[in-house]
């Protein structure tokens, strides 16, 4: 269950990022095109690999849990900043239907994850105590 879980979380936060970096290419016209919009998006895609990557590589579990932490903030703050900046309206080419759902079901699927990742501190710490 852990894998397929982890898994969707990795899926979601790569398709929220090259979301933003679709918007930030189509829309924006590149980085530096229409600062600070393009820019903000291009981070966003950025900040999504850093995660996905130590999602990924990262072994030891609290730092494990400090990734899928951040992983259920991140897209919340993505989802606030675009609420503030379009107050909702904001949609070019149709991306808003695709990211904000993903988003929202990121972050869920992401807590999800790092619940299961506090109970299964919790049982090597049972198992600590046994020995």
């Amino acid at each position: 269950m852990m894998r397929t879980l982890g898994i969707i979380v990795v899926i979601l936060a790569l398709v929220d990022g090259i979301v933003h970096l679709l918007l930030d290419l189509l829309v924006m016209r590149g980085i530096t095109a229409r600062p600070p919009l393009s820019e903000l998006f291009f981070l966003n895609f950025v900040g999504y690999i850093v995660l996905i990557a130590g999602f990924l590589a990262l072994r030891q579990l609290s730092l494990r849990r400090l990734v899928s932490a951040v992983l259920v903030i991140y897209p919340l703050v993505t989802f606030v900043a675009w609420l503030y900046f379009t107050h909702g309206r904001g949609n070019p080419l149709g991306l808003a239907e695709i990211s904000k759902p993903v988003e929202i079901v990121l972050a869920i699927a992401a807590a999800w994850y790092w619940v299961q990742l506090g109970r299964e501190e919790e049982g090597r710490g049972v198992a600590r105590a046994q020995t």
